[in-house]
């Protein structure tokens, strides 16, 4: 939550603290009012992420980087994280399940051999 004239630039530049993914800023559906004085609450989602990119677009201290910021540039990387990370597992698991099948194979043919 920042006042007016304040801005978390070197925050989002991953200047002041240092995280391996760094930042992503968006525009909360909060108290904030539009041209038209409605608040964030009560518009649409298509109109609220219209707000939040010219919110960063209009903003002298976002403007250059608005390419990484926002709602959708989150659910993008976030989607990007998580393919990642289940492919990453997938291997695991194969192995996993291939031994469990190897497992209940043997038993199944345990079972038939006393039948």
């Amino acid at each position: 939550m920042m006042g007016r004239g304040h801005n978390a630039r070197d925050v989002l530049l991953n200047k002041v603290v240092v995280l391996e993914r760094g930042f992503i800023g968006v525009v909360l559906r909060g108290q904030r009012v539009d041209e038209h004085g409605r608040t964030m609450r009560e518009l649409d989602i298509p109109a609220a992420l219209e707000f939040e990119r010219q919110f960063f677009l209009n903003d002298p201290a976002y403007h250059d980087i608005t390419d990484r910021l926002g709602v959708p540039y989150l659910q993008c990387t976030l989607s990007i994280q998580l393919t990642e990370h289940i492919l990453k597992c997938l291997p695991d698991l194969k192995r996993e399940l291939q031994e469990r099948h190897r497992n209940l194979a043997k038993e199944v043919s345990e079972y038939s051999k006393s039948a």
